[in-house]
């Protein structure tokens, strides 16, 4: 189902001309929506990018058919603009019967209308998580929230199914397709093939039965009970105490977890409220770990500088090592792109410490006395 999205995406935006005749049917026959971009290519990493794209495509997918129609056989004549019509290479009126094929397959609506609404419970979550350091906190705070959703779901598949088959079957006919099962073989290898009695039995039991249990496996598997329990570290940052009001009895499993690693966790609750009491009276101000690190005395809070600097450690989330390696774009640039190692260190180095005072006299003394006589 993703590559065929891909695949439609693909075939439009990769083509100004194909992309053309898209946006003006969407003009013709939805005017308010003709501003909106119709399709988005699926992001290969980022969830929230994805479900964007899922929105984008099931807005505009009795459009997109509507397109594609025209392109591979020549439909729609009194609808489509004159200048798209009977005016596509072979190639092209190929690869568009196949993907109009491909689409129109009910298994594959249902498919795609399984996956949107049920992946539309992690938006919230899959935002907050690509977030700074307050929003993290309460993004670890929702998971368990988000299981327990999805399990209730699971448990009430039959009633909550109605809604997306209903849903499917809606949007199949705006198409002219009529719900049907695959063909059921006595054996076979390459697609589930559990009996059921009707289509929407056939999809219940072979499409949303496994895919909601994949779904909680991965929340498990992603969100375990000790990540959960690591993720406190971020209540130890004085903006998230400040927002959240993380007490010292939230941070209980915390200092269980790492007691090794601790010089005196006994004192801990007593650090941790006189570390409260100075954010209070506003002489500590930091929103990340690394601040929050600099700015905590290692003699007078000798254990929560040991575990902000465990915090500042660990990995608690991707999006940091992805963001520095984002602003590599304003050093690696198309007029740097053969720079040497040499020159991208300093590069790097200044646009790391760019708080750091520059005496700008002392470097043109220092590079004059480099390339003189």
């Amino acid at each position: 189902m993703i590559d065929k999205i891909t695949q439609v995406c693909l075939f439009f935006n990769y083509s100004p001309k194909r992309n053309g005749l898209l946006t003006a049917v969407i003009q013709d026959q939805h005017p308010e929506n003709g501003k909106k971009k119709p399709l988005i290519t699926l992001c290969a990493t980022r969830w929230v990018a994805r479900i964007e794209a899922y929105d984008h495509f099931y807005a505009s997918f009795k459009y997109t058919v509507f397109a594609l129609e025209v392109i591979a056989h020549n439909m729609h004549h009194d609808e489509c603009p004159e200048q798209f019509y009977g005016c596509w290479q072979t190639k092209t009126r190929t690869d568009a019967s196949g993907l109009l094929k491909a689409i129109t397959d009910f298994d594959f609506i249902v498919t795609f209308i399984c996956t949107y609404s049920c992946l539309s419970h992690m938006s919230g979550l899959t935002v907050k998580l690509q977030k700074k350091t307050n929003d993290i906190f309460k993004a670890f705070s929702m998971v368990t929230e988000v299981k327990a959703t999805y399990k209730r779901l699971r448990a009430n598949l039959p009633t909550h199914f109605d809604e997306i088959y209903d849903q499917a079957v809606t949007m199949a006919e705006k198409v002219g397709v009529a719900p049907t099962a695959p063909r059921i073989a006595e054996r076979q290898r390459h697609r589930a093939n559990a009996p059921a009695v009707d289509p929407k039995e056939h999809y219940r039991v072979n499409v949303a039965v496994p895919f909601f249990d994949h779904i909680i496996s991965e929340l498990d598997d992603q969100f375990s009970s000790l990540t959960l329990r690591v993720s406190k570290l971020l209540g130890l940052v004085p903006s998230v105490i400040q927002e959240s009001r993380v007490t010292a009895q939230q941070l209980t499993d915390l200092v269980d977890l790492y007691k090794d690693d601790l010089p005196s966790p006994q004192l801990f609750s007593s650090e941790f409220q006189r570390w409260k009491i100075m954010l209070q009276n506003g002489r500590i101000a930091a929103d990340s770990c690394a601040s929050s690190l600099k700015a905590c005395d290692p003699d007078d809070f000798p254990n929560l500088y040991m575990l902000l600097k465990i915090a500042a450690t660990l990995p608690v989330t991707t999006c940091e090592c992805e963001r520095s390696i984002s602003t590599m774009r304003r050093l690696n640039n198309y007029m740097r792109c053969t720079m040497g190692e040499s020159r991208l260190s300093s590069l790097a180095l200044m646009h790391i410490k760019y708080d750091m005072p520059v005496n700008l006299e002392e470097i043109v003394n220092l590079f004059e006395g480099l390339h003189r006589g």
